[in-house]
């Protein structure tokens, strides 16, 4: 009786494990876009599940940060997302106010090259939302239309970023040329 205590103990032990340590989540194996809202529509889409995960980490993280270049669970749901969001996702991930979906979002999409950069940027060019980001060693601040304007830059004509460049860097006018280098918008 006492061996058969002992397996069940076990048996049950290594069952709540696996349940406890296993992704309960399940693969989402395909997502019908439909043109009703998912704010509407009351589904979670994996996209904005994976993007209201990376606004909880409260900040943008590299692909390595720390002083062992380690990568972060941030960074790979970031990764995730950029797998699985189509650009209807990460356009509709736009509208939301949080400055690090907006972040990761905009920066797929620029990555993408997608045809839908400029306007989104011109939609967000106002937005002074201040945000972290963790690259590397360094935990630096960053604002939204500075960062969009930073994935953009080596996509865009050079004209056109100068001229865009110029707006954004009006809007913070003690800036001093270190702290626009910085925030990539140095001129070129």
């Amino acid at each position: 009786m006492k061996k058969t205590g002992v397996i069940l103990f076990v048996l049950l032990t290594i069952g709540i494990s696996y349940f406890l340590l296993t992704d309960r989540r399940g693969k989402h194996d395909a997502v019908i876009e439909t043109e009703i809202s998912p704010e509407k529509s009351g589904k979670v889409i994996p996209a904005d599940f994976l993007a209201d995960q990376l606004a909880e980490y409260g900040m943008l993280y590299g692909a390595a940060v720390g002083i062992n270049g380690a990568r972060t669970k941030a960074y790979e749901k970031f990764e995730e997302l950029k797998k699985i969001a189509k650009d209807s996702d990460l356009i509709r991930l736009m509208k939301r106010k949080d400055p690090i979906v907006k972040a990761s979002a905009f920066s797929i999409l620029a990555e993408r090259g997608s045809k839908e950069m400029m306007p989104i940027f011109e939609e967000n060019i106002n937005d002074k939302t201040v945000f972290k980001i963790f690259g590397g060693c360094i935990i630096s601040r960053t604002y939204v239309n500075a960062y969009l304007l930073a994935c953009m830059k080596y996509r865009i004509d050079k004209k056109i970023f100068e001229k865009y460049r110029k707006t954004v860097v009006a809007m913070y006018p003690k800036m001093n040329d270190w702290e626009l280098m910085e925030l990539g918008l140095a001129s070129l």
